[in-house]
Order: C-alpha cells, then sequence, then structure tokens
C-alpha cells in the first residue's frame, strides 16, 4: 500500500502540473457572467494578469493532490483487492473501487478545491489570503464546503473512468497477449475513458465549483451568488438562467483537461507499479536462489 500511494502522489503531480492552465480556464469558464469561449478567457487572462495568472493555485493544488492522490490509489488498490474475489467482472470492480477511492480521498481534496477555485477567479490574490478569508469568513467548515456536490461529481466521474478503463484494457492486453499493457496503450485507454467520463459530469461540476466560489471574484457577478446556497439552489439557478446549457460551462476546458490528466496519470501509475513489482519479483527470485545456494 505504501508503494501505491508514493507513485499515485507523483503521476498525479506531474500530470496536474502539465496540465494545470486548462484547470484555471474551466473554473473562470463555469462562474464567469457573461459566458465567454474558452479561447477569449484564456485571452482576457493572460491579457490582464499575465501568463503566469494561468497557474493561479498550482502551490496549494499541489500540497494537497500529492497526499490526496496517493490516498487515493491507496485505496483503490485495497478496494479492488477486497472485491476481486466477490465479483468476476474486472470494469465493475474497477468501477466500484474507483468511487469508493474518490470519497476516501475528498476529505483532503475537498479545501484545497475551496481555496484554489478562490484564487483562480479573483485578481492580485494568493493561497494564504484566500485561506485566511475562508477561515474569517466561515470557520474550518468552510474549507469542507460543497462537498456533497463534489462526492456527487467525483465519484460518478472515477466510477466510470475506472469502468471504461479495465474494460478497454483488458481488450488491449489480450490483443496483445502481453501481461501488462504498455505505457502508450495504457496512455491511449485512459485518454478515451478520460474524455468521456468527462463529458458526462460536466453539469455536476458547474454546480459544485459555483457552490464553492460562492460570491468571491468573478462569482460576485452571478444572480444569487449568496455564500449560503445549498447544491440544489445552484443547479435551480443555473436551469432558470441559463437552461440546459448551462451545465455545460466549461466542459471543453474540462475534457481537454481530465481526459489527458487522468491518462498520463494511470499510464506512469501503471507503468511504475509494473516495474516495481518486476522489481520486487527478481529480488524475491534472487533471495531465493542464494538460499539455494547455501
Amino acid at each position: 500500500m505504501g508503494s501505491d500511494f508514493a507513485i499515485g502522489a507523483v503521476a498525479t503531480c506531474i500530470a496536474d502540473t502539465c496540465l494545470f492552465p486548462l484547470d484555471t480556464i474551466r473554473t473562470r469558464q463555469m462562474v464567469r457572467m457573461p459566458r465567454v469561449s474558452m479561447l477569449r478567457e484564456a485571452q482576457s487572462l493572460v491579457r490582464a494578469e499575465g501568463v503566469r495568472a494561468l497557474y493561479k493555485g498550482l502551490p496549494v493544488h499541489l500540497l494537497a493532490s500529492a497526499p490526496g492522490s496517493g490516498i487515493f490509489y491507496a485505496a483503490y488498490e485495497a478496494a479492488k483487492q477486497a472485491l476481486t474475489p466477490h465479483l468476476s467482472s474486472e470494469a465493475a470492480v474497477g468501477a466500484i473501487a474507483g468511487a469508493a477511492a474518490c470519497l476516501a480521498s475528498l476529505v483532503v481534496f475537498n479545501p484545497m478545491e475551496v481555496v484554489k477555485q478562490r484564487v483562480m477567479v479573483q485578481r492580485d490574490v494568493g493561497s494564504a489570503q484566500v485561506l485566511a478569508a475562508v477561515l474569517r469568513e466561515g470557520g474550518p467548515a468552510e474549507l469542507w464546503r460543497g462537498i456533497g456536490a463534489g462526492a456527487l461529481t467525483w465519484a460518478p466521474y472515477f466510477s466510470l473512468y475506472f469502468l471504461a478503463y479495465e474494460e478497454l484494457t483488458k481488450h488491449a492486453v489480450a490483443l496483445l497477449s502481453r501481461p501488462d499493457p504498455p505505457f502508450l496503450v495504457s496512455l491511449g485507454c485512459g485518454l478515451a475513458a478520460g474524455a468521456g467520463s468527462a463529458a458526462l459530469t460536466t453539469p455536476f461540476d458547474v454546480v459544485k465549483t459555483q457552490l464553492q466560489v460562492g460570491a468571491t471574484g468573478l462569482g460576485a457577478r452571478r444572480a444569487g451568488a449568496a455564500a449560503s446556497r445549498s447544491a440544489f439552489a445552484v443547479a435551480r439557478d443555473i436551469a432558470a438562467a441559463e437552461g440546459a446549457a448551462g451545465f455545460c460551462r466549461g466542459m471543453l476546458p474540462r475534457v481537454l483537461m481530465l481526459a489527458p490528466a487522468s491518462s498520463l496519470t494511470i499510464a506512469c501509475y501503471s507503468t511504475m507499479q509494473a516495474a516495481l513489482k518486476r522489481r520486487e519479483e527478481a529480488a524475491a527470485e534472487e533471495a531465493k536462489r542464494r538460499k539455494g545456494k547455501k
């Protein structure tokens, strides 16, 4: 479990750092009024605050992402081991394990999401300033604001993701007649699984993001952007103001971010895990050989 924790943390941090600008654009698109395109959002942000603004909130994101992702993958592997004797379908095991791992890690990820997203939608503020403001205005409980909406966003995402990923890699491994999928195969399977899962769960993410940002920064321009609203009230307001289209805000940057991020993470994770497994097997074989000589 310790190796799963470390490998998951490293793999996620690599992927998240590479694709973080898309997360910034996603967040801003989901709360901005009036709505603008992804390209226009990026242009206006860079023009006003410079290229570095695309990475606003990255330090706090990585601070939580490393332990959060470690917990996620350790919980994922533990859940898979517990479920495998009882379920014959690898895809079903992956789906349930993915949802369980998400819920286990959300306690770490949610505070980071609240702080990170509020940094993203404001100008000239840092993570420490936003954290101080959050604690001053709502106390520690404010850091877990929208955790229910977060569960409704990420549990279905990871359930769908691992369901698709496990099914795709099973067929790929069978076609290639190999025990483990090569890096590029894992990358391709993860990309396909991530794109579909990201698109299907975007409506939940819109509600979660608007709820967690509240009335700060760009969020203050939305009608009824009070900090005390529930997820249901946010969804009702979106439907009344924009209809179904309002729940698709930020879908393009979300897909462009999560598909390669999830793909790169799972490919790195699977490759490092397979390499570690081979190393442990080689070490065990060597120890056995030496013992036999004695």
